[in-house]
């Protein structure tokens, strides 16, 4: 019987059948749980982000938000129709990591 593959059928065979299953659906609401969580707020590699997005990301309002896109603190954004606009994930990242570096002293109210 060489090449074949041989199964053993004992009596806990039913039992842990049903234990793969409850693992398997478990691991299948932690995998889309994960994606629901991707999506609300992390940031992918590229492509574009929303404002709520970002805010969440520099803990700001949506006044300072715009004040620092018409002061050119912050990158501006791509307009996408007349009330959306998105920002490029490369240009948030870019602006995140000169904060981390320079701080926001004089850039956000406190």
């Amino acid at each position: 019987m060489a090449g074949q593959t041989v199964f053993v059928v004992d009596e806990s065979m039913p039992e842990q059948i049903r234990q793969l299953g409850a693992k398997i659906e478990q691991l299948s609401r932690e995998l889309e749980k994960h994606r629901r969580e991707a999506s609300k707020g992390e940031a992918y590699e590229y492509g574009f982000m929303r404002l709520p997005q970002i805010l969440k990301i520099f803990q700001v309002s949506k006044p300072t938000w715009w004040r620092w896109v018409s002061e050119g603190i912050a990158p501006k954004g791509v307009k996408l129709s007349k009330s959306i606009t998105v920002w490029r994930v490369e240009d948030v990242r870019a602006f995140a990591e000169k904060v981390a570096v320079e701080g926001l002293e004089g850039v956000r109210d406190v």
